[in-house]
């Protein structure tokens, strides 16, 4: 609808840092590369006889993008918005309302493709993108860095809501995930050291693949939700809660710590050709599964640190190169690796 206001934007994200309980940090000393700092309004009403119109105000979120520079903000008012679009500059673009600022790619391959560092999205309602390998909602693609995805709904992806393609430094944080056909985060080849925190995800995979090192996934809620890990390393999953789904570790992927998660509801981890991991602390509720392995070879085994994990109230024990040992009274899981006299 119309508008004739006055509004402050307060540019987000500035100093934004996000650390685990593992010391994982990432540091976001400048967000954005500033030259300039006019905020653009967009609104599906605004026409040629709106104040600006077409210098400042504009119909559609893509022309307004079009002349930002970068450290400028655009602004976009509840609304359905059809569009896909790439941006080019280090700006903050920010929604009205998550719940009905709407961004809809009518089954195109993307709604935003991040062309530069340092953009920060915030506010909207990102959906209907078509189902093609590397279609997605936010497409972050070879070497785009410091980039804040914040406090969006990601809906009705057929691939990927988002997908991250050698890209480093990127938060995604506080956004809720859910109705994906698919994928929900897709971390592909040499994307290292992003932030997945605060998240609320409900159905769909997370997917980090292909020599992925140092991402963290902090703090997200997961209902029925499966998360791949294959071949990668050093990534830190803590304080999660899982409803249902599972982690899965797979292919090689090693050096792994995961800490302090809560699951319920038979979620469980699963181990396949994955070792050197350390899984600890961790709590699993009304659950048949717990920690699985899933592999015959020894090396597998050996080089796993599994410690201080309850299974419905029960410990969870993994006993390696032991001799004469007593099973605890307590177990309610127990692992054993070249054990002799196991009583």
């Amino acid at each position: 609808m119309k508008r004739i206001l006055a509004i402050s934007i307060i540019l987000l994200f500035i100093g934004m840092s996000i650390s685990s309980s593992t010391g994982f940090n990432v540091e976001r000393q400048s967000t954005i590369a500033t030259v300039g700092d006019t905020t653009f309004y967009v609104d599906d009403d605004f026409n040629e006889s709106t104040p600006g119109w077409n210098v400042t105000h504009f119909d559609k979120i893509k022309n307004a993008i079009n002349v930002v520079n970068n450290g400028d903000t655009v602004y976009v008012f509840n609304g359905t918005y059809y569009e896909n679009f790439k941006i080019t500059k280090s700006i903050n673009l920010i929604g009205e309302d998550k719940n009905s600022t709407i961004i809809d790619a009518r089954q195109k391959a993307y709604v935003m493709n991040f062309k530069a560092n340092y953009i920060n999205v915030s506010g909207f309602t990102i959906q209907n993108t078509r189902n093609w390998v590397d279609d997605c909602g936010i497409l972050i693609w070879d070497k785009r860095k410091y980039n804040t995805i914040c406090d969006n709904i990601f809906t009705n992806h057929r691939t990927n809501a988002i997908l991250i393609f050698k890209s480093d430094y990127n938060i995604i944080s506080e956004n809720i995930f859910m109705e994906n056909k698919r994928g929900n985060i897709e971390l592909r080849y040499l994307s290292d050291y992003n932030v997945i925190s605060k998240n609320k995800f409900i159905g769909g995979i997370n997917y980090f693949n292909r020599r992925n090192l140092n991402n963290s996934m902090v703090d997200n809620h997961l209902t029925n939700v499966i998360t791949y890990i294959d071949e990668g390393s050093n990534y830190s999953i803590s304080g999660n809660i899982f409803i249902g789904g599972k982690i899965q570790l797979f292919d090689e992927t090693v050096n792994n710590f995961i800490n302090n998660n809560k699951f319920y509801s038979s979620a469980e981890i699963s181990i396949y050709d994955s070792e050197q991991n350390i899984i600890q602390d961790n709590t699993f509720v009304n659950s048949t599964g717990g920690i699985i392995f899933y592999e015959d070879n020894i090396n597998y085994w050996i080089g796993q640190t599994i410690k201080n994990n309850i299974i419905n109230g029960k410990a969870i024990y993994y006993l390696k190169r032991k001799i004469g040992v007593r099973i605890p009274s307590n177990a309610g899981q127990l692992y054993l690796y070249a054990a002799i006299s196991v009583v």
